[in-house]
Parts: structure tokens; sequence; C-alpha cells
């Protein structure tokens, strides 16, 4: 098994304009089957797309720009756990 821990650099983007629709709520499907219903809207320059889970609770991902490449931030609400993934910028 390859080992998870290490550094990624996310190569491309794929389906961008069916996936993202702001300001208005929206179904997405994860590759375990469950749909997450989300809305997303555009904060202080940075996306935010919060999603209901069918258990009730909430997870909130935060887009943030910059120069040198995009930090995505997860808030999982009920654990109050908080992951982030760095990418960086190519061109």
């Amino acid at each position: 098994m390859a080992e998870i821990n290490g550094k990624y650099q996310l190569e491309r983007n794929e389906n961008l304009d069916a996936y993202f629709k702001a300001i208005e709520e929206y179904e997405e499907s994860m590759p375990s089957g469950e749909t997450l219903k989300n809305m997303t809207t555009i904060e202080d320059g940075k996306i935010v797309t919060v999603s209901q889970v069918p258990d009730g609770s909430k997870t909130t991902r935060t887009y943030s720009f910059s120069e040198d490449g995009m930090l995505l931030t997860l808030v999982h609400e009920k654990s109050g756990e908080t992951a982030k993934r760095h990418f960086k910028r190519l061109q």
C-alpha cells in the first residue's frame, strides 16, 4: 500500500463549472454514495462551501487564494477538527 503522508500538488481540475454553483443550493454525490447538500458563497475574496451531510452535521470548505497558490481549509463542525491542503501555483 502506498504511503498517504507526503507533499501533493494539484495537477488539474475537471468539471468545475458543473461542480461550482454560487449562491444556490446544490447536491454533491460522494464516492461513498452519500449525497451532500451544499451552499457556496464568496466571502472576503474566498470561496466558502458549507455542506450538510445525511446525519445533519456540517462541513465547511474555504478556498483562499494568493499569488503563491491556494489554501483549502476543511472544518468538520461536529468533531471540531480542521484540516488544510496547500496548493502551489504553477503559472
